[in-house]
């Protein structure tokens, strides 16, 4: 009778201890940033999580950054540095401990808005012929960008060589808003 309390007491207790450690379970979400041009770690990205207080961590000049006390669930983290395009992934914390992100490429975004601007300057004022050089340099500059952009570069380009100053009118207007979803 006294065995069959114990093991009565023991079942109990090992019922309330698993119980106490589920309901009080967390986690960490711990990761790093990386710029994919040129594999640097990039320090200074916001990664912001969708917490109830909308947890919020800048990377260091190690790329990395980590959220602690998580509960176990699958949350978003966004990324965000200027001059980058937005990054975002969704990182399940499943256990005690600290679940490794995966690692984050931000893409740096082209510095066309001010030739864009000159650009357009030109075609309103029929300076076609200072407008070659600015098409090439819009080019260099999305060499190393995302494809639509690319797409949109030369697009432009072709609207030069065949001296089609009001489709490039529109283009412009087009690469403004791809640049402008980030």
């Amino acid at each position: 009778m006294k065995s069959k309390r114990i093991f009565i007491f023991l079942i109990l207790g090992v019922f309330v201890y698993t119980s106490f450690i589920y309901i009080n379970a967390t986690g960490n979400i711990k990761g790093t940033v990386y710029s994919r041009e040129t594999g640097e770690k990039l320090d200074g990205v916001q990664v912001t999580i969708d917490t109830e207080d909308e947890g919020k961590d800048r990377t260091e000049a190690d790329g990395q950054y980590e959220f602690v006390n998580l509960e176990l669930k699958t949350y978003l983290l966004k990324y965000h540095k200027n001059e980058y395009r937005d990054e975002s992934q969704d990182v399940n914390v499943r256990s005690n401990g600290t679940t490794m992100a995966k690692d984050i490429r931000l893409y740096r975004k082209p510095a066309i808005g001010g030739l864009l601007a000159e650009l357009e300057k030109n075609l309103n004022q029929k300076r076609y012929g200072e407008s070659g050089v600015l098409v090439a340099s819009i080019n260099t500059e999305v060499a190393n960008s995302w494809e639509t952009l690319k797409s949109l570069a030369n697009r432009l380009r072709e609207e030069y060589r065949e001296r089609k100053y009001e489709e490039m009118k529109r283009t412009i207007e087009e690469i403004r808003s791809e640049i402008g979803k980030d």
